[in-house]
């Protein structure tokens, strides 16, 4: 059974009161947001939306504001957006702006559900390329670009809930000469199961695991603190080490190692995104110049 589509209206409460909102309730999930910060905790992780639904005369900001707000955030960039004004409205200016339609207040549910249910079908298998790019194509794990969308969806949402972001950054130890030894075949083989460890040790949902650069991993931990982000590196170091019996026999233990630098921050106005990066990228570099096989922690 197909599921209802699910709408999100950004404008004032009062206007699910409206005949034309009381009457789609009945044939899609709606859902209602009255500003950026509402806006984001509706569509935020596994919540779907299908559609956008700006009530302009509502909103109570401008429409530079309305699309700053939806097209800045990774959340809701993608997901296409109705206006929804009268006859005396711009229509041209707001389909300039990035609307895909301009519906009027009068017109009957069934047709605004009916171009919803077209715009999910549409977005569904638009959606599907999307998570492909943004995959690792050798490991199938988050790439680089998507982690750095999640970091900013996750950086300005803890800004508001205040919680900790900590950032596991985790490099194999002399990878180019395992490469060396075992080849180039067996080294991206590794690579897989690296990062089959590390997804399999992640195991909350709003945990992401990234293939970054080569043979370097982010793991991204929202509201998660030092202390347990450490115990989480130590259990990957540890269970990397054992990936070497994999290749041959019990000799082989050890025989591949790893480095990991964690770092954890509390998002505040006056930090950036960008020093969670780099504190774990030094931290990473201690431990590197420790021998290796070994986790570095900095709480910022």
């Amino acid at each position: 059974m197909v599921s209802k589509a699910t709408i999100l209206v950004l404008g004032q409460k009062t206007v699910l009161q409206e005949l034309l909102f009381v009457d789609l309730q009945r044939q899609l999930t709606v859902l209602q947001a009255s500003d950026e910060n509402q806006m984001i905790d509706k569509t935020f992780g596994s919540k779907r939306v299908d559609c956008i639904i700006v009530d302009i005369h509502s909103v109570g900001c401008g429409l530079d504001n309305v699309f700053k707000w939806l097209k800045k955030d990774n959340a809701t960039k993608n997901i296409p957006i109705i206006a929804l004004g009268d006859a005396a409205d711009d229509i041209d200016l707001w389909l300039q702006a990035g609307a895909v339609d301009f519906m009027f207040k009068s017109i009957p549910a069934s047709i605004v559900a009916a171009r919803v249910k077209i715009l999910r079908d549409v977005t569904i298998k638009t959606q599907l390329l999307i998570d492909v790019a943004s995959l690792d194509a050798l490991t199938s794990v988050a790439n680089s670009r998507r982690l750095d969308e999640y970091l900013d969806v996750e950086w300005r949402r803890s800004l508001r809930e205040y919680y900790p972001l900590s950032l596991i950054r985790i490099d194999i130890d002399r990878f180019a000469v395992f490469n060396d030894q075992f080849g180039i075949g067996a080294g991206d083989d590794m690579l897989k199961q690296v990062a089959e460890l590390l997804d399999n040790l992640t195991n909350r949902a709003a945990d992401m695991v990234s293939r970054y650069d080569g043979d370097e991993f982010f793991i991204l931990l929202p509201g998660t603190e030092l202390s347990n982000a450490l115990l989480l590196a130590t259990r990957m170091i540890a269970g990397i080490a054992l990936l070497g019996a994999t290749i041959g026999n019990d000799d082989n233990v050890g025989l591949l190692s790893a480095s990991a630098g964690v770092a954890t921050i509390e998002p505040s106005a006056d930090k950036h995104r960008q020093s969670l990066v780099d504190e774990a990228g030094d931290m990473l570099e201690r431990a590197r110049q420790r021998g290796g096989n070994q986790v570095e922690g900095i709480s910022m």
